[in-house]
């Protein structure tokens, strides 16, 4: 395919918008070509990629040379085909696509998925590895891949993207498989509780343990059902004085669970495993003291999906 240079173009179509934000002058790295030779099983680059097999190397599609390798088999993600796309399917624990940065990045990073496409800012330092898996990205929300779901593309700009670029790159991925823009929904947490048990208290939607009751490994519910297969995106204020903390999103066996809170507020997304589940908080260790909250709970779907 010949591009034509992006100079001047008043409405370019979007593939030119990708190669001209992603390509080489704009220093970026651009992950979004599964065709025969741009991925491989192995690290080497020798095996070609097929579906349902690990997924060893991907090659930068801009000519900069930033692949993603992975030369460590278990943590390989696996490659798989849904008719005509082609997506990269994390297992969330262990599986991760490395890439290092020779030069400093300063803009924006997309990946694509077939849940919904993120667009955030970041900062990377010259050397940095920017990792994607196995549940985010380097210097992202905890359990975020579960949002994006399959990803279909990876890509980062050495500069912030304009609305006109963000939303022409979203439609190009859109073509290739991935959703729109994950778009978080209403505040669920009204701040109405099914149980508070042990020696919690709360005020004002900020829960309070004391630390001081023996075997007291409690936890409360916010009273708030979910839907199973769906991502929630949890900010959590904490103030903690001794002890360790976590939270997780339906209770019981297959549980998502943040462990070992500290201090400040955490933000992460949980998949709900129940249709009955709720936010859950409680305690790792006895004798643990300090507050948490107000808790803020906002499903994340792609913005197509919320019409």
């Amino acid at each position: 395919m010949n591009v034509i240079p992006y100079v001047n173009r008043p409405a370019p179509l979007a593939w030119d918008v990708v190669t001209a934000i992603f390509g080489k002058d704009g220093d970026g790295t651009l992950l979004h070509s599964f065709e025969v030779g741009s991925v491989f099983q192995d690290d080497a680059g020798t095996t070609p990629g097929a579906p349902s097999a690990p997924l060893g190397k991907i090659v930068d599609q801009t000519g900069n040379g930033r692949n993603a390798s992975q030369p460590t088999l278990a943590w390989r993600p696996m490659l798989m085909q849904s008719g005509d796309v082609w997506y990269i399917q994390f297992d969330y624990s262990n599986s991760r696509l490395p890439i290092y940065l020779p030069n400093a990045i300063e803009g924006d990073l997309v990946i694509a998925g077939r849940k919904g496409t993120l667009i955030v800012p970041v900062s990377y330092a010259t050397g940095t590895t920017l990792t994607i898996g196995p549940d985010t990205y380097t210097g992202g929300v905890p359990g975020i891949l579960r949002a994006v779901g399959g990803v279909v593309a990876v890509a980062l700009a050495n500069r912030p993207l304009t609305a006109a670029e963000r939303r022409q790159v979203v439609e190009f991925y859109k073509s290739k498989g991935a959703k729109g823009l994950l778009v978080p929904g209403p505040e669920l947490n009204t701040g109405v509780r099914n149980t508070i048990n042990g020696d919690w208290t709360e005020v004002g939607g900020v829960v309070t343990a004391s630390g001081t009751t023996a075997n007291s490994n409690v936890s409360f519910n916010l009273n708030k059902s979910t839907v199973v297969g769906r991502s929630y995106l949890l900010n959590i204020p904490a103030t903690l004085s001794k002890g360790t903390w976590f939270v997780d999103l339906g209770p019981g066996t297959g549980a998502s669970q943040i462990g070992n809170l500290g201090d400040g507020t955490l933000h992460a997304v949980l998949l709900a495993n129940n249709a009955t589940s709720l936010v859950r908080v409680g305690r790792w260790t006895l004798d643990t003291a300090g507050a948490i909250g107000p808790i803020s709970i906002r499903e994340l779907r792609a913005e197509e999906d919320w019409v």
